[in-house]
C-alpha cells in the first residue's frame, strides 16, 4: 500500500518514466516482499512519503522524492551489507559445525580402532591361553601315561 502511494506520487510529479525512481519503487517492493525492511525502515518511509504528500508545491514534492531516493540508496546499501554479513556468519557457522562433526567422526573412528585393537589383543591372549592349556593337558596326559607305564 505504501509503495503504491509512492508510485502514485512519482507519477503525479511527472517522473513516471524516470528510471532511478522506477527502480527505487521496484527495489522497495522487492525488499518489502522479502521481509528485509524492518519496522523502523517502514516507519521512516511512511514519514517521508507523508512529507511528500503534504508538500505545498511541486518543488517541495520533488525535493521530498529526492530525499526518499537518497534514503532508499542508503538503506538498500545497509540491507545488502547486513545480508552479506549474515551470509558470511552463516557460512562460518556451517564451517565450524562441519569441523565439529569431523572431530566427532574422527573421535568415533579412533574409539572403534582402539576397541578393535583391544579385541584383537584379547583374542590373541585367549589363543595363547588355549594353546598353553592344551599343552598343559598334553603334558599331564603324557605324565600320567608315563606314570601308568612304570607302575
Amino acid at each position: 500500500h505504501l509503495i503504491g502511494q509512492l508510485q502514485a506520487l512519482v507519477e503525479q510529479c511527472g517522473f513516471g518514466t524516470d528510471k532511478e525512481l522506477g527502480s527505487m519503487c521496484d527495489g522497495l517492493s522487492k525488499l518489502d516482499s522479502a521481509g528485509a525492511m524492518g519496522p523502523v525502515m517502514i516507519a521512516t518511509l511512511h514519514n517521508l512519503v507523508r512529507v511528500v504528500e503534504q508538500g505545498r508545491g511541486m518543488g517541495e514534492q520533488v525535493r521530498g522524492l529526492q530525499q526518499i531516493y537518497e534514503w532508499y540508496v542508503m538503506s538498500s546499501k545497509q540491507i545488502r551489507s547486513k545480508q552479506r554479513a549474515d551470509a558470511k556468519a552463516a557460512k562460518m557457522a556451517k564451517r565450524e559445525a562441519d569441523k565439529r562433526k569431523a572431530l566427532v567422526r574422527e573421535g568415533l573412528r579412533q574409539r572403534r580402532a582402539k576397541q578393535e585393537m583391544e579385541e584383537a589383543v584379547q583374542k590373541q591372549e585367549e589363543r595363547v591361553r588355549k594353546k598353553k592349556a592344551i599343552a598343559r593337558q598334553r603334558y599331564i596326559a603324557v605324565q600320567r601315561g608315563k606314570a601308568t607305564e612304570f607302575k
